[in-house]
């Protein structure tokens, strides 16, 4: 566990590890979906700007849903309160996101948003810009992934595995012994679904392919690797005044339930309507002055 990778000499200035790892996801991402830019008739520096886009809606949607999800600890608990911002000292701990904190489905809800805005802007269409950024979404997630494991957040249950890792005793984790390094596991999965994608995603047969599987890749393995985390337990929401049981599964199990059977229907639908990959010199074509319409 590492959450400061160092300080800058003389300033004393602390370079996070999770900030770090986030922005080193990022540039790799860009840097290999420049090589594919033509995919969607985009110049290299354009792509810098659409991942730009996806990487500041999606850390603006990570950080609500970790709010929204553990409002407690924002609002009923001034624990993360810096104390020079008194009664606003809740705003404070909110925007903080250096300190960790961010919900990769908000992310994903945010990410899509920024690029469905930019997407309109271009006159592309929304599932084949998600199609060309899905592989390097898992690739930058794998990579932001490791900075959760240096920050200690996002543990695993005990384990007695070989491969067993024991945070110190003033990580969130606590010193309970051993537990499944499941911030690493996601890592590997990130890694697997980006290898997959990118070599499925000049074989696409329809636009929004990539998308969808994607999708329905990232919500099954969640659902799966939730039963190994330990930093959120079993959903207990209230109503009325009364805390419901809704069995063993956490809120982001829920949420890939939901998410599983979202795209597996987009997926149906998609192939039944199988719409080709769009092409910018088709789109360009249609385009050009004094072309009779047929």
């Amino acid at each position: 566990m590492r959450p400061e990778l160092f300080r800058i000499p003389g300033t004393g200035i602390a370079i996070p590890a999770y900030g770090t790892m986030l922005m080193l996801g990022f540039m790799l991402a860009v840097f290999l979906a420049r090589r594919r830019s033509r995919a969607l008739g985009l110049e290299p520096a354009q792509v810098f700007d659409l991942g730009f886009a996806g990487v500041i809606g999606g850390i603006v949607g990570a950080r609500l849903m970790h709010v929204i999800v553990f409002w407690p600890d924002y609002f009923l608990s001034r624990r993360l309160w810096p104390e020079w911002m008194g009664p606003l000292g809740w705003l404070g701990a909110a925007v903080a996101t250096w300190n960790g904190g961010l919900v990769f489905y908000g992310g994903l809800g945010g990410g899509i948003l920024a690029v469905w805005v930019y997407a309109r802007r271009k006159r592309i269409p929304l599932a084949d810009v998600l199609d060309f950024a899905a592989p390097v979404a898992a690739l930058g997630l794998a990579v932001t992934r490791i900075g959760c494991f240096l920050n200690g957040c996002c543990w695993g249950a005990h384990t007695d595995l070989p491969w067993g890792v024991q945070f110190p005793e003033n990580s969130p984790a606590g010193a309970g012994g051993p537990v499944h390094p499941t911030q690493l596991y996601e890592t590997a999965a990130g890694l697997c679904i980006f290898a997959g994608l990118w070599w499925f995603y000049p074989r696409r047969r329809f636009s929004g392919q990539v998308a969808c599987l994607f999708g329905l890749l990232y919500s099954a393995w969640r659902f799966g690797n939730e039963f190994l985390r330990a930093d959120v337990g079993p959903w207990r929401p209230t109503l009325l005044g009364r805390e419901l049981d809704l069995g063993p599964l956490t809120i982001f199990q829920y949420i890939s339930l939901l998410l599983l059977a979202g795209f597996a229907t987009a997926l149906v639908l998609l192939a039944r309507r199988a719409r080709p990959p769009w092409k910018p010199e088709a789109a360009a074509e249609r385009k050009a002055p004094g072309r009779e319409p047929r």
